[in-house]
């Protein structure tokens, strides 16, 4: 009898269904105290729990009297966004994106959100529909924690102390890359490039292909337009102040063609000498 409830028992637990266990989401912001008028700003962030994930999906709902001011992508870990994170309804944010290659990490960024109040109050926010995946070629759905965000609004009025100074530091330094994924741009190479700023946050990107292209106006990830790896690709980020950052994706490169460059110059000059010199033996 007791290996017939053993067996009865092991093959209950066989046909249950199986759900990944292990990732969360959670909200975080600064300021233990807000006041009327301030900006507070609340980043999403994801722990994995030790598994390789690639695509998160879900809603962010924030209640009255906050205000929705900026929603801000930077530093994310998503590297091609389905749905970039936006208003859809009031209060109600919506996202979808993906991580080519996988994730696995803790206390990771996937978007901040700059709130705002005019009056005070207790504030709620809210994770609704949060999906994430697996990197496991199936898209097996992880069961997701969700931390949920409370942030008391008190009676007083913030008020600017000092005069804030002007913003004329560029974006931060960032590394754009070339890469392919088959599920991404039916295979073809593309530019994943993403920065922030400190200031007063990014306003958009330019990316131009070779030294004699044309900037144009661009969201990572960027399908390239000539798919050539070898080619060196620019990429400007502006920051709403106005200040720029260029980088590229081969600096190296650059420097090899300075140095040929110059070579070429000292093999011109190098020559013009030599005809002088003969012209002068010619004509004494």
């Amino acid at each position: 009898m007791k290996y017939l409830i053993k067996t009865i028992l092991i093959c209950a637990l066989c046909v249950i269904p199986q759900q990944v266990i292990g990732a969360s989401v959670y909200l975080e912001y600064a300021d233990s105290e807000v006041q009327i008028g301030e900006d507070v700003r609340v980043t999403v962030r994801v722990d994995s729990d030790d598994q390789k994930v690639n695509a998160f999906s879900g809603s962010l709902r924030i209640q009255s009297p906050f205000m929705i001011q900026e929603i801000r992508e930077g530093n994310s870990i998503v590297s091609f966004w389905v749905e970039k994170p936006q208003e859809t309804s009031g209060g109600l944010i919506t996202f979808s994106g993906i991580t080519p290659g996988g994730y696995v990490g803790t206390n990771s960024p996937l978007f901040q959100v700059v709130l705002k109040s005019d009056r005070s109050g207790q504030v709620n926010i809210n994770f609704e529909n949060i999906e994430i995946l697996r990197h496991d070629g199936a898209g097996e759905a992880v069961q997701v924690v969700r931390a949920p965000l409370s942030i008391g609004v008190s009676d007083s009025v913030f008020t600017q102390t000092s005069r804030e100074s002007a913003d004329t530091a560029p974006p931060e330094s960032f590394v754009p890359e070339v890469t392919s994924d088959e599920s991404i741009f039916n295979g073809d190479l593309y530019l994943v490039f993403s920065t922030q700023d400190k200031g007063r946050g990014m306003s958009h990107y330019e990316v131009k292909e070779g030294w004699f292209g044309t900037y144009v106006p661009a969201i990572s990830p960027y399908r390239l337009e000539y798919q050539n790896p070898d080619k060196t690709i620019f990429v400007r980020a502006y920051d709403t102040s106005g200040n720029v950052r260029t980088v590229s994706t081969s600096s190296h490169l650059a420097s090899g063609y300075l140095k040929m460059l110059v070579a070429a110059l000292l093999l011109i000059l190098t020559a013009f000498i030599s005809v002088r010199l003969k012209s002068r033996r010619n004509y004494p």
